[in-house]
């Protein structure tokens, strides 16, 4: 790391609504990933992680942990591989993070400052300063809280003694533990046994990249320039495009459309041919296919190549094969072993899959990338596969590997 690179993040988590205020600043590196960041505010709070729980950014992007978006109508963002640095770039900026949708336990995050790596003197992540206890899970939110509170304090209250049974016998609002929150926090991963091995996937498990590479690569492909160079071969591009089935199906459309082809519309649709030749004459075919990569890779439900229900993150994620492409698509290789590529780096993403009897969460997510992702990468003539296995009963051992067109648009950075 070079001298004096802005690394480490000092924010402050707040409870939202706390009075008197109940808030924690802590130390952390600003490639922490989300995940762990909700993990860091659970064991430094006090909280015990028995609730769902989710991150919104200031755009009103929602991140969290996709197992816990049941039926997807959330759309969350994975928060396994976006860090905090994505979401908050400098000081001042804030990040809204909700615990236990019940009780409703919203916190304020702040960053507060943003400090050299070489000013750091301790282990990460570090809690510096702790004000007050967070309130015990399941008291009813801030009314019950202070409820609570009234009740252990008061030994003539009617609820005295059923808050002692409950509770115990012992709670100080004003006492907080610094040492012990930083000791649990060198060992917070041992506290969610669901994820044994701890935390998000490393970085060797994004084939070289990290996260917020990562996270720049999904959130815009065509638009990442730490990971391909913003400027592509249009050479090399212009001489491949008739690769792409998708550029031959459209020039057999334009051309039957010139002059008195094709008349539909009256809501059979399809003319804006004038617009369409128009743009054409002036920008090209390259322009047209930049056009159509854009609005499959943003805008298409990628669900309905399939018609499966599910699995919505896999267009999300879609994208990290074009480094997986980049990094080894040179030589025929397994559809299959892009697939597990894929499921390594985001392992969560079967976890989105309706239960079905017949088929494996994982084998589901595995089926789906190859109907959506493979399917519409050919399609776009990004990849090819081996005519040597092209018949159905032969697709587990069907072959891929990239394209000119592919290495002419995606030029590693």
């Amino acid at each position: 790391m070079r001298k004096g690179e802005l690394a480490i993040y000092q924010v402050k988590v707040s409870l939202n609504g706390a009075q008197p205020s109940i808030w924690r600043r802590q130390l952390i590196e600003r490639e922490t990933t989300l995940q762990d960041l909700h993990r860091i505010i659970q064991v430094a709070m006090g909280w015990q992680a028995s609730h769902l729980h989710l991150f919104q950014a200031k755009d009103g992007t929602l991140i969290g942990d996709p197992a816990e978006d049941f039926d997807g109508m959330m759309n969350f963002r994975d928060e396994a591989v976006i860090p905090v640095s994505a979401v908050l770039l400098e000081e001042g900026q804030t990040l809204h993070y909700e615990y236990d949708f019940g009780d409703s336990w919203e916190h304020l995050i702040a960053l507060e400052k943003i400090h050299a790596a070489e000013t750091n003197n301790g282990a990460l992540p570090r809690c510096i300063k702790a004000v007050r206890q967070c309130p015990p899970e399941d008291v009813g939110g801030l009314p019950g809280f202070y409820e609570f509170l009234e009740a252990m304090e008061d030994m003539a209250h009617p609820e005295h003694i059923a808050v002692r049974e409950w509770w115990g016998e012992w709670f100080q609002p004003d006492f907080v533990d610094l040492e012990q929150i930083n000791a649990d926090l060198a060992e917070r991963h041992a506290w969610f046994p669901e994820d044994p091995d701890g935390g998000a996937p490393a970085a060797s498990d994004f084939f070289g990249l990290s996260p917020a590479q990562v996270h720049e690569l999904l959130q815009s492909p065509l638009n990442c320039p730490s990971v391909f160079h913003p400027l592509f071969n249009a050479e090399v591009v212009n001489e491949a495009l008739d690769t792409a089935p998708i550029i031959r199906m459209a020039r057999v459309l334009v051309d039957a459309m010139r002059g008195k082809g094709i008349r539909l519309t009256g809501k059979g649709n399809l003319p804006l041919k004038k617009t369409a030749e128009t743009k054409l004459e002036k920008k090209g075919w390259l322009a047209a296919y930049q056009d159509l990569l854009n609005t499959a890779l943003t805008r298409l439900s990628w669900a309905s190549i399939d018609h499966y229900d599910g699995l919505a993150n896999i267009q999300y994620t879609g994208a990290f094969c074009f480094w997986l492409l980049s990094q080894k698509g040179g030589q025929w290789r397994p559809v299959s072993e892009y697939l597990d590529d894929m499921l390594k780096a985001f392992p969560r993403l079967p976890l989105t899959a309706y239960p079905v009897s017949y088929m494996t969460e994982e084998d589901q997510a595995k089926s789906a990338l190859r109907s959506r992702m493979v399917t519409l990468y050919q399609l776009l003539g990004l990849i090819e596969l081996d005519p040597e296995n092209a018949r159905f009963r032969e697709e587990g051992n069907q072959k891929m590997r990239r394209t000119a067109l592919f290495e002419g648009m995606f030029v590693r950075a």
